[in-house]
């Protein structure tokens, strides 16, 4: 996987526990507990808090001591006038952790095998009249929407 595809996996897993590392702001940076991801994994009713935890372990490990990437994390948790502004900020967050994965190939690895482990445990959740949510790979898969009707 190239950096972009990394990222884009992580941040898939981390997807439901982003809300409570962007309200601990910078200290989330310096590390968060097993304990703490498990705990909010049960709020959450996710059980994927594990393979959580090992890739915020991995990220913030290699984002803390850059100026760069603590600021646009930092930028998350400041009040945004828009949707947009925030999804900027999130983009901009995610080019900073691309950046660090090409600097540090091992770190890349790393990052690769745990959501390489992770890839046969992701949940997905859709609403709405034909909405689907796809948790991983859904290539030659048969997805049935609300209508009941097979897509290929």
């Amino acid at each position: 996987m190239d950096p972009t595809q990394i990222i884009s996996a992580a941040m898939a897993i981390l997807g439901p526990y982003m809300p409570s590392l962007i309200k601990m702001g910078k200290s989330a940076l310096e590390g968060v507990s097993q304990e703490t991801f498990k705990e909010w994994g049960k709020d959450l009713g996710n059980s994927s808090w594990q393979a959580a935890h090992s890739v915020w372990d991995k990220l913030s490990g290699a984002t803390s001591s850059k100026p760069e990437t603590v600021e646009a994390f930092a930028s998350l948790s400041q009040p945004s006038g828009s949707d947009c502004e925030l999804q900027d900020r999130m983009d901009e967050f995610m080019l900073q952790l691309r950046k660090e994965l090409r600097s540090d190939p091992s770190r890349s690895m790393e990052l690769e095998r745990i959501i390489i482990s992770e890839a046969g445990t992701s949940s997905a959740h859709a609403e709405g009249a034909g909405s689907v949510a796809i948790g991983r790979d859904a290539h030659q898969s048969v997805i049935i929407t609300s209508g009941g009707t097979p897509k290929h």
